[in-house]
């Protein structure tokens, strides 16, 4: 009889302590479950933030370009006329270069919203030359730097099915990115290089290297890297807009940073085609 009382009084404390497992799994389950429904919640507060923060990005970026662009077009007309005395010419001409500087900030602005909103760049392929592009977007770099030393040397063909304006601007900003960081008693040299089905672009610029620990994130947008106390003078667009037109072409882009040699070299190399 008192076997039966202890085998019974175990069995009873075993389904006690089964139950009691039961409802604290079930407890557990039930926080895991609603600290999952929170945290997703939190996501799509932050995401929803973030595309509005980016929408109105773009819609300011567009709305000011507009008034920016009156401003330089008509400094350009003042500066083209030739009649004004040589202060007010060089005043006039500070007008047009910043006129023209901040409405390429706001055609970087544009396009990350449009590669963040749209899934990317629209490029339109044609015909295209990169030496070509590259010789022009040198001439007018030269123009805005008259005291920067621009090197440029093509081997081969350097011709693809590319979009032509896009690639202008990969090789506008990643000249522009090699001047603001480079030694201003150096020069930046540009190559466009024909590597059969591949056409590679280098820019590269002397001057303070890279730090190992920035390289990962040269690429990522609003990243400003400074050059001694000086900061950036753009947004820290240039190089992720760049990336994105690599991508978009299906080419691939990297930097290189030596310390030994104090050296910086961008490579893209672009297919052919498509």
């Amino acid at each position: 009889m008192d076997d039966d009382k202890v085998r019974s009084g175990n069995a009873a404390r075993q389904r006690d302590d089964a139950r009691r497992e039961r409802d604290q799994a079930r407890r557990e389950r039930d926080e895991s479950v609603s600290q999952l429904g929170v945290a997703r919640a939190e996501v799509d507060i932050l995401r929803a933030a973030e595309e509005v923060r980016e929408l109105f990005i773009g819609v300011l970026a567009h709305d000011l370009s507009n008034p920016l662009a009156a401003i330089r077009s008509t400094a350009d007309v003042m500066l083209r006329r030739g009649e004004l005395p040589d202060l007010e010419y060089k005043a006039t001409a500070r007008i047009a270069s910043s006129a023209t500087r901040a409405l390429r900030m706001i055609e970087q602005l544009l396009d990350f919203t449009r590669s963040r909103l749209g899934g990317g760049l629209p490029i339109h392929r044609g015909a295209a030359d990169l030496a070509r592009i590259c010789r022009q977007m040198l001439d007018e770099i030269q123009a805005a730097h008259p005291d920067r030393d621009l090197l440029l040397k093509a081997t081969g063909n350097c011709s693809g099915t590319w979009d032509a304006d896009r690639l202008a601007q990969l090789v506008g900003n990643l000249v522009s990115n090699a001047i603001d960081h480079g030694d201003s008693h150096t020069p930046v040299r540009t190559r466009a290089i024909d590597e059969g089905d591949v056409v590679v672009l280098e820019v590269s610029n002397r001057g303070a290297p890279i730090p190992p620990d920035l390289l990962p994130t040269v690429f990522e947008a609003f990243r400003r890297r400074t050059t001694g106390n000086a900061p950036s003078r753009g947004l820290g667009l240039g190089l992720f807009i760049a990336q994105q037109i690599a991508h978009a072409h299906g080419g691939t882009i990297e930097v290189e940073s030596s310390a030994e040699h104090r050296t910086t070299t961008v490579t893209v190399r672009l297919p052919r085609s498509g």
